[in-house]
C-alpha cells in the first residue's frame, strides 16, 4: 500500500517537473525574445510581450501552487485510507493484548518503549495485505 502510493507521488512529481520545465523554457523564451528584440520592437509591441511575460510567471507560480495542493490533497487521502484500513488490525491486536487505549506518538511527549505497539501492528498489517493480495504487502 505504501509503496505503490510512493510510486504514484514520484510519477506525479515528475509529470509536474516536466510540467514546470516547460512553462519555465516558455517564459524564458518570452524574456530572451525581449532581451533581443527590445530595441527593434515598437513600445506596443514590448508592452505586450512584457504582459506575456508577467502572465506566464503567475501562470508558473500558480502551477507550482496547484501541484503543491495536488500533492498535499493526494497524501492526506492515501493517510485516511491507511487509517481506515489500520482500524480493525490495531482493535483486534488490542482486545487480545487487552489494551484500552492507543495513541498517536506525536501526542505523547514520554513513553517507555515496552508499550509502543507499533512494530507489532505494521507486521499484522502487512501480513494481513499480504494474505488478503496473494503476494508481498505493496
Amino acid at each position: 500500500m505504501g509503496q505503490r502510493f510512493q510510486k504514484e507521488m514520484e510519477q506525479l512529481r515528475m509529470k509536474q517537473r516536466q510540467e514546470l520545465k516547460k512553462l519555465q523554457n516558455e517564459l524564458a523564451q518570452l524574456q530572451k525574445r525581449f532581451e533581443e528584440q527590445a530595441s527593434v520592437l515598437s513600445a506596443e509591441a514590448l508592452i505586450d510581450l512584457r504582459a506575456k511575460a508577467r502572465q506566464k510567471s503567475r501562470q508558473i507560480e500558480r502551477f507550482r501552487e496547484d501541484a503543491d495542493a495536488e500533492v498535499a490533497e493526494r497524501r492526506q487521502a492515501f493517510l485516511e485510507r491507511l487509517e481506515q484500513a489500520l482500524r480493525p488490525v490495531i482493535g483486534k491486536y488490542c482486545q487480545e493484548k487487552g489494551i484500552d487505549l492507543v495513541l498517536d506518538t506525536q501526542f505523547v511527549i514520554f513513553a517507555r518503549r515496552t508499550i509502543d505497539i507499533t512494530e507489532d501492528i505494521i507486521k499484522r498489517f502487512n501480513a494481513s495485505i499480504q494474505s488478503s493480495q496473494g503476494g508481498s504487502p505493496k
